[in-house]
């Protein structure tokens, strides 16, 4: 065990035991990263540059990129997945402009 697992394993016990509950044999793959990556790793990951035509229209959002196509988000909100940056409405990007 480790500096840091025996920090963690005391303030635990401490917990329990303020709880009433027995903290004896803990589990430390409850520490382990749940994935590889971060959720901030893959929304920048997501993230491609504007197309210079579009780069007006898109101004106050983001551009990205899913499985499923191009959408705009905002760190509020995103719209829903289109093929083309270019087929993303209007409104749908003046409706994520205003989460931001």
């Amino acid at each position: 065990m480790d500096a840091r697992e025996a920090v963690v394993e005391d303030v635990l016990r401490r917990i329990a035991e303020e709880h009433g509950v027995q903290a004896m044999g803990l589990d430390w793959s409850i520490l382990e990263p749940v994935c590889e990556e971060t959720n901030r790793e893959k929304f920048s990951k997501a993230a491609v540059s504007k197309p210079h035509g579009l780069r007006k229209r898109l101004e106050g959002v983001g551009l990205a990129q899913d499985e499923k196509g191009f959408y705009v988000r905002t760190h509020r909100a995103r719209s829903k997945s289109y093929s083309e940056p270019s087929e993303i409405p209007l409104s749908a990007i003046k409706f994520i402009r205003s989460t931001g």
